[in-house]
């Protein structure tokens, strides 16, 4: 790949992926593409390599032995998908024979990415349909298919069509795009969110509640959860991999090392989510800050259902808090409105222009850094143009 995206066949060799998945399965797809493509093909297709649009069937070979009984589809000049018998092994071998012709393996991604780039009119437009393969929800999918049709494809011609540019304007919307697409990577790639605090304070009755099952065990034994247990649900427009960490509590990391291990092993989990969920009992009298600063958190007190004086409950805490039943799932709808608005997703437009890519990211970050006109452009052209 160039720098702008696109598959360089000028010194590029031909490359070689395995589409489908790993496994037993009835067939398997194999990409072969590039310069020098169909002369791997001739070198080891039986029947005549299909014109563009067309299918072949025939075996193929190494040296005089067949391997496997396949059907080659021509998808575009030099590129070409071999549906062939799923053996692991056999998929293997026929990989193997096209490096040995001299492709080189790649990753399925390039392969997509190098068709998109050949029918797509810009690198943005190739950039969002390639990210709307593996997007979370609809409404990701939403929010990419704006940014071709508008969003960052139209902000970006609005400004290369402009005749008088206003620099610093040009700048402060840059710097402003890369700002709010935090919350766009949120609804396209899913968030993780980790749910921490003491003991028997309900993090495991609520990850049940999120997940509609009993995905944990709910005791009333201290240290009970002593490994992370994670579940997938939908939060709003969101998929969310919800994490019920082990409890945290001095006593018993100083009295048991296996307590201790899994009360690291939460703290360490803080670290790669996008939001903790600071769970506490609301029927006691002191709640327990978090031990560390782990950006965006939102508390949660639980078990409202004992509480018999909630027109009196003021807890004091310095993150945005909710007050639920986990039990009864009474709260839970105010719950998933607050995580969404934490994590700045309740206020997004999926037609407002956002970056996706580190390329965009980048090229957006340059133009906000640009000190002329001219690097301006620059960037805008490598942003928005093959």
């Amino acid at each position: 790949m160039d720098d702008t995206g696109h598959l360089d066949t000028t010194f590029c060799p031909p490359g070689v992926c395995v589409l489908t998945a790993g496994g037993m399965a009835a067939i398997a797809s194999i990409a072969l593409w590039g310069k020098g493509a169909s002369a791997i093909m001739r070198r080891l297709f039986s029947a005549s390599v299909p014109d563009c649009g067309h299918l072949a069937h025939g075996t193929l070979k190494d040296g005089q032995t067949v391997i496997d009984s396949i059907v080659a589809a021509c998808e575009q000049d030099e590129c070409f998908v071999l549906h062939c018998h799923g053996n692991p092994l056999l998929v293997e071998h026929i990989v193997t024979l096209c490096r040995h012709c001299g492709a080189t393996l790649r990753t399925a991604e390039s392969f997509w990415t190098a068709q998109l780039n050949a029918s797509c009119r810009t690198p943005i437009e190739a950039e969002a349909k390639l990210a709307m393969a593996g997007a979370a929800t609809l409404e990701a999918v939403e929010l990419l298919a704006a940014q071709i049709t508008g969003g960052l494809s139209g902000w970006a011609a609005q400004w290369i069509e402009c005749k008088s540019i206003d620099i610093n304007r040009l700048r402060k919307e840059s710097d402003d795009i890369r700002q709010r697409s935090q919350p766009a990577r949120y609804l396209i790639d899913g968030v993780r969110i980790a749910l921490v605090g003491p003991p028997n304070s309900g993090k495991s009755t609520l990850l049940n509640r999120l997940a509609a099952e009993e995905a944990a065990i709910v005791s009333d034994v201290a240290g009970t959860t002593r490994d992370w247990i994670s579940t997938t649900c939908r939060i709003g427009p969101l998929r969310a991999e919800v994490i019920d960490t082990a409890g945290l509590n001095d006593t018993l990391a100083a009295a048991n090392s296996l307590d201790r291990a899994a009360q690291k092993t939460a703290l360490k989990t803080l670290k790669t989510c996008d939001l903790v969920l600071n769970i506490q009992d609301c029927t006691q009298p002191h709640t327990r800050p978090l031990p560390c600063n782990t950006g965006a958190c939102l508390t949660v007190f639980t078990k409202s259902d004992l509480w018999a004086e909630k027109d009196v409950f003021t807890p004091t805490s310095q993150h945005p808090w909710v007050l639920l039943s986990a039990l009864t799932g009474d709260g839970l709808d105010p719950l998933n409105s607050a995580i969404l608005a934490a994590l700045k997703v309740d206020s997004m437009d999926p037609q407002q222009p956002v970056c996706f890519t580190q390329r965009q990211h980048r090229h957006l970050s340059l133009i906000g850094q640009a000190q002329t006109l001219h690097a301006a452009k620059a960037e805008l052209d490598q942003l928005s143009r093959w």
